[in-house]
């Protein structure tokens, strides 16, 4: 998308796709705040290791590491 922003026809589609994942991923993390709050810190571990490994490349891992 950075190299060639529209230059192709599949742009906004891939564009929504990065959204969607995105997405995906926010709503993956939230049970790992849920986890922290209960002080299970095992669950919240897991929970976080899913979500780097799914979702490797949005902004939301940063929060989950």
């Amino acid at each position: 998308m950075r190299r060639f922003p529209s230059t192709t026809e599949y742009a906004p589609d891939a564009k929504s796709r990065m959204v969607l994942a995105q997405l995906d991923c926010r709503t993956k993390s939230w049970p790992l705040h849920y986890y922290f709050k209960r002080k299970a810190p095992l669950s919240a571990l897991r929970r976080g290791q899913e979500v780097i490994q799914h979702y490797p490349s949005t902004p939301s891992v940063e929060e989950s590491a």
